[in-house]
């Protein structure tokens, strides 16, 4: 009993370090890289609008991919170019700041900008001006010849072994945990695996209405009107096991229907308490609230990011700003 105990509070400690410490680690890094990767996908099938929303995103850490993307969305979609206005300026002022750290492809983009217009008027001296610029940083410098020597390569630094934690979660078994260690061509893994409740049970609840496994400690059972035999069945005699699988029915049921709800919308991203979506019976945007109410109607061509919200594009090309609870706060703004 002493050592269930120690073990159950060992494995809660590890949990809580992959909670707060591997997890937001590893979601920081997929994050910096999601919002290319969904924007390469929209890119694929031709789904420009919704690649220059997801591009957009990376307009805010002025991504120098995203930009590239924008641009050529931009070139290629002259429908798209009003309502892209403001975004090609925010698009410009980024390429200007990396462009004064001498960033030479930064450069030629702010060329194309001032000669096709994007983002700011047509102005030649500018185009000129930074072309300028360009071929000066260009020029081939004087090379710098170090002495050869045939040293002796120094030794590889061995290599650390990498540590890793796994976790795994069901209501049979609450606490799955798998550790091990990584190195070279070796490696090593244990797993711990408890079952603090329901010990004897292998029952479940499907969505259909059916239960599938043994009560109780009994043979094999597949019950094809389960919910409605275990209500009568808690009529007669209420028992935890019977509790316990009616519960389980009725989450199955609304998993179900919150599902189908969620079924009619393509999931974009989060917005507060939100989630930006597309509707697809319209392809027009919207966002939705945990249980796939339309909390912002799915009525506007395109979403952007605005400086208190987002900005959701209009048919007649204003935009309509919403903070992130959902709140309309300027209405048929020209910009953002």
């Amino acid at each position: 009993m002493k050592d269930q105990r120690i073990i159950n509070v060992f494995m809660k400690r590890l949990w809580i370090l992959t909670l707060f410490v591997v997890l937001p680690m590893c979601l920081l890094a997929q994050q910096k890289t999601e919002y290319n990767r969904k924007g390469d996908e929209a890119m694929k099938r031709l789904d420009y609008s919704d690649a220059r929303m997801w591009y957009e995103e990376g307009v805010v850490q002025c991504d120098p991919y995203s930009i590239g993307q924008l641009t050529s969305i931009w070139l290629a979609n002259q429908r798209m170019r009003p309502s892209m206005h403001s975004l090609m300026n925010k698009c410009r002022a980024c390429l200007e700041l990396m462009a004064n750290n001498k960033d030479t492809t930064a450069i030629s983009q702010l060329i194309v900008y001032y000669t096709e217009g994007i983002g700011a008027s047509k102005n030649e001296t500018l185009a000129k001006s930074w072309q300028d610029r360009l071929e000066t940083l260009r020029k081939p410098v004087e090379p710098v010849f170090y002495p050869s020597a045939n040293q002796m390569k120094p030794d590889k630094p061995k290599e650390p072994m990498k540590f890793f934690v796994g976790y795994a979660y069901s209501i049979e078994a609450p606490y799955g945990l798998t550790v091990g260690g990584l190195k070279s061509r070796l490696g090593w893994f244990a797993r711990f695996k408890t079952n603090l409740g329901f010990k004897d049970h292998d029952s479940e609840c499907r969505g259909d209405g059916q239960i599938v496994g043994s009560v109780a400690g009994g043979p094999l059972i597949r019950f094809t009107n389960a919910k409605k035999d275990f209500t009568k069945a808690k009529e007669t005699k209420l028992t935890e096991e019977v509790v316990r699988l009616l519960i389980s029915c009725d989450e199955k049921e609304a998993a179900q229907l919150l599902a189908d709800r969620k079924a009619q919308y393509e999931m974009k991203k989060t917005f507060g308490n939100f989630t930006i979506v597309r509707k697809k019976s319209t392809m027009l945007y919207g966002a939705i609230d945990s249980e796939a109410n339309e909390r912002i109607p799915c009525k506007y061509r395109n979403v952007g990011i605005a400086e208190n919200g987002r900005a959701f594009e209009r048919k007649d090309g204003l935009f309509d700003i919403y903070n992130a609870d959902g709140v309309l706060i300027n209405e048929g703004s020209t910009y953002y």
